[in-house]
């Protein structure tokens, strides 16, 4: 059995028994809402054995921040607004359990963790856990894993799940189809950062961090557990050493300081040729001279 509560007020609630609830703003209604865009007999709460089914004007009432078109499935822990007014699904049992000592409450068992995620760009769903950590069914039903009240969603529009740690969507059945980077798709894989749509409703897909680790080279135990035992230092002969290199390089040094420079080889001007060469020409010709003045003079 479950009650509607108001949030604002927890005092203030109606159990929901009978047939139906109606809502607005009408004195004859079951639950009188005053303010503004409330109608006068604005909504109704269908009451069955096992679910509640509201059934309104589409865009009138939204659930969980989200509109209603005609008729949808409510839940506990649902909240319903209407104009301001904003009313809870309470179920007693769950609030029964939840005040239960950590002793006597029985903890699920933990589920593995995959990694895989879908990132909501929907403003009003970012604030959502869509964590994939098995077989997963996103829809209008209240039974879905990933149950979201948007009226183009079929009932059970997609199945997200593993295989061999991939993740994989499949179609099932839906009006308004599922795409994947923009394609329609009836089966695929999806790796991370890929944007997969079920009718309108935008996600990336979130993929497990991969953690790469440099190989270091591996050693045995016994490598490990070694130890390295090195020579002891003799001083005299370090010392000894160092004076021999110092010498060395001292006396390379003089000798690159005092080593004369190579001499240059000597070069004959081609000018002082030529005029070494006129001066004996005319020498020639004045000796000639002087030789033949004397043979042809006169004797006397």
């Amino acid at each position: 059995m479950f009650k509607l509560q108001f949030k604002e007020n927890p005092n203030r609630s109606i159990w929901l028994v009978g047939e139906k609830i109606c809502l607005g703003g009408d004195k004859t209604n079951d639950l009188v809402l005053d303010g503004l865009g409330i109608d006068d007999f604005h909504a109704q709460i269908l009451i069955a054995s096992d679910h509640l089914i509201l059934k309104s004007q589409a865009g009138s009432c939204y659930v969980n921040e989200l509109p209603v078109d005609g008729e949808y499935q409510l839940a506990a822990n649902d909240e319903l607004r209407i104009g301001k007014e904003r009313l809870l699904i309470i179920d007693p049992k769950q609030m029964q359990d939840a005040q239960l000592s950590p002793t006597d409450r029985v903890e699920p068992q933990q589920q593995e963790v995959s990694g895989w995620s879908l990132l909501a760009e929907h403003d009003k769903l970012k604030s959502r856990d869509f964590a994939i950590n098995g077989r997963c069914v996103i829809g209008r039903s209240k039974d879905c894993e990933f149950s979201i009240p948007y009226k183009l969603l079929s009932r059970e529009h997609a199945a997200l799940y593993l295989e061999d740690g991939q993740l994989m969507v499949a179609d099932l059945g839906a009006a308004n189809g599922c795409y994947v980077n923009g394609n329609r798709v009836e089966q695929a894989s999806l790796k991370a950062g890929d944007k997969v749509a079920f009718a309108k409703l935008a996600f990336t897909v979130l993929g497990p961090e991969e953690e790469v680790e440099e190989e270091a080279p591996s050693l045995s135990d016994e490598q490990m557990n070694k130890t390295m035992i090195r020579p002891a230092i003799d001083m005299d002969v370090a010392l000894q050493r160092a004076e021999e290199q110092s010498r060395k390089q001292g006396d390379l040094s003089v000798e690159i300081d005092i080593a004369e420079p190579a001499a240059e080889p000597a070069t004959v001007s081609s000018d002082g040729d030529k005029s070494k060469g006129r001066l004996i020409v005319l020498a020639c010709v004045v000796f000639a001279a002087l030789a033949a003045g004397w043979w042809l003079a006169p004797t006397f």
